[in-house]
């Protein structure tokens, strides 16, 4: 397996306890939200339960009822102002199951196109289906983001596919739609598969934007990823989407079919009441009276909730900018993971451990990321504030 993922992993899990000079621990390593601080919308949760109670939850078709996709895609065609039906969604069991299925499908391709810092798991499922790999390495300069013009010097008769991350993990850097769409035309001059994962889109702090390039759903190579694990804080659900040209979708049915790809059916009312409530949140102004109370009711969450991640976002710049051996701080635009830049680490593995043992928190490495420059690290704000903060004192005062 692709070394920065057994990095990234190793440093997801807790190390022993044993022996450690401090008595609590501070996990700000995690990918998980701490559910009690970022609390579902009400609303959210009776649509679960009420699925429960109907007793129906039989197998649906490959790419997910049809129903649901339609929600989906109703959604989709809202913020992306292209052409989305529901032939263009697959619903999949996270978004882990829905890239690999993507990457199995388009294997026989080309090379795989990787920019860096990222989240390793492209990298690693590229490996387990054979994948030829270029990794570039993207500059301070341009918020560790892939440029056009960088594209167009990493393209060669090769590589026919490209893995993005938007907002990035680990740096929670998000694209321009002036980049994407040159991002986009490139790829579809070269014919490339632009693949996106925008897992994190829905947690976009501060007044920040996400963006989606500017594209027909059917005739360019566009393969967009998303589900509900971080915004919704339900990783343990295990469910996502694909959204991509009918061509697409069509034959990755067979695989959805013969894998654990198809999404669990106990979901549905959740999914179709989200999707919903993301719609209007968009088209505030004219909410159907009929829904009025739960719209209400879930905005009034999700705000709650995307004010805590700010706050969040605020204690850590408060605490660490002002710390000297920090010499770079990522501003996140979206998502709950910020990169830092701890200074004089020749290893940075010896040196998080040793932050480990000495406060109790814990970081993961950038080499978790692909980063070949020392001394980085992801920090993991999705975690109740009194915690962070004391993790945030030990921190400081052991730098």
């Amino acid at each position: 397996m692709a070394e920065a993922f057994n990095i990234f992993n190793t440093f997801m899990n807790t190390f022993d306890k044993k022996g450690k000079k401090v008595d609590a621990f501070y996990l700000l390593n995690n990918g998980d939200v701490d559910r009690f601080h970022f609390p579902l919308p009400p609303v959210l949760e009776r649509a679960i339960r009420s699925k429960l109670d109907s007793r129906k939850y039989g197998y649906s078709r490959p790419q997910g009822n049809d129903g649901i996709c339609k929600k989906i895609a109703q959604y989709e065609k809202t913020i992306s102002n292209s052409p989305i039906s529901q032939s263009n969604i697959a619903l999949t069991s996270g978004v882990t199951s829905g890239l690999e299925m993507i990457l199995d499908l388009l294997k026989k391709e080309g090379t795989l196109l990787l920019p860096t810092p990222s989240y390793p798991l492209g990298e690693a499922l590229a490996e387990r289906h054979n994948i030829p790999t270029i990794k570039f390495q993207t500059k301070e300069e341009n918020n560790y983001l892939l440029t056009a013009s960088e594209l167009e010097t990493q393209i060669d008769d090769t590589v026919r596919l490209l893995l993005l991350t938007n907002p990035n993990n680990p740096t929670g850097i998000a694209y321009s739609k002036t980049e994407l769409d040159k991002i986009k035309d490139i790829c579809q001059r070269k014919e490339i598969y632009l693949i996106i994962d925008e897992i994190f889109s829905g947690l976009m702090l501060n007044g920040n934007s996400h963006h989606i390039p500017s594209y027909n759903i059917n005739s360019e190579k566009v393969i967009r990823l998303n589900g509900w694990s971080k915004d919704r804080g339900v990783a343990g659900f295990r469910i996502g989407y694909i959204v991509a040209p009918d061509s697409i979708i069509r034959n990755l049915s067979e695989t959805i079919s013969l894998t654990m790809g198809n999404a669990p059916t106990v979901f549905n009312n959740f999914i179709s009441k989200d999707m919903l409530l993301r719609r209007l949140l968009l088209e505030e102004g004219n909410i159907p009276e009929t829904v009025l109370l739960e719209y209400n009711e879930y905005k009034a969450q999700i705000t709650s909730n995307l004010r805590k991640y700010e706050r969040n976002k605020q204690l850590i710049t408060s605490y660490l900018s002002e710390v000297d051996r920090i010499t770079y701080l990522s501003n996140t635009m979206g998502g709950y993971c910020m990169f830092i830049k701890f200074d004089a680490v020749s290893n940075t593995e010896s040196f998080l451990r040793d932050l480990y043992k000495n406060t109790g928190v814990l970081l993961v490495p950038g080499s978790g990321f692909n980063c070949t420059e020392p001394g980085w690290a992801r920090l993991s704000f999705s975690v109740d504030p009194i915690r962070l903060e004391k993790g945030l004192e030990a921190m400081s005062s052991y730098l």
